[in-house]
């Protein structure tokens, strides 16, 4: 719950410093931000698992890298972040690697096919798989964004993962 209320003051905080702090488009530097080779976020969310045995929802906390490979079209995603697993009270680590790829634009929203291999463990023990997920950037500026992702595990078929959060560097 605390990992919750820390992550709506972020959000809070982030959409006053955009509304308030906007940025001059006639700025030179403002201009040069979309040339920075890199991206990078945080996101929070939660895995809901529909199989009798689990618990429905564990929460999760990812913070994610992203790498400019060809025009802000593709780009190389690692990510890393901690999974609150209820059922036994211990959390699991969970490392990924894999490809972001823009699909299209509608406006300003922005969206993406992300496929990657991850590996997940804890004091229980761990295992790697492959995931696929649809991913939305709504950029607020060239500055931040807010990002938003569903994710389908390969190999645990009964589970999702959604969740949302910020991005630094938003095109």
């Amino acid at each position: 719950m605390r990992l919750f209320n820390y992550s709506v003051v972020l959000l809070i905080f982030i959409f006053l410093n955009t509304a308030i702090f906007t940025q001059d488009p006639e700025n030179g530097n403002y201009k040069n931000l979309s040339s920075i080779p890199f991206r990078l976020g945080a996101e929070t969310g939660a895995i809901f698992s529909f199989n009798s045995n689990d618990k429905l929802v564990n929460p999760a906390l990812l913070g994610f890298f992203d790498i400019n490979l060809s025009k802000r079209n593709i780009f190389l995603k690692f990510e890393g972040g901690i999974f609150k697993r209820i059922n036994d009270k211990n959390s699991a680590a969970y490392v990924s690697a894999g490809l972001n790829y823009k699909i299209f634009n509608i406006k300003k929203n922005k969206f993406y096919l992300h496929g990657a291999i991850f590996a997940a463990w804890s004091k229980s023990g761990g295992g790697a798989s492959f995931f696929l997920s649809f991913r939305h950037l709504y950029p607020f500026n060239k500055i931040i964004a807010w990002v938003s992702s569903i994710r389908y595990p390969f190999g645990r078929f009964d589970s999702v993962f959604l969740s949302t959060g910020f991005q630094l560097f938003a095109d």
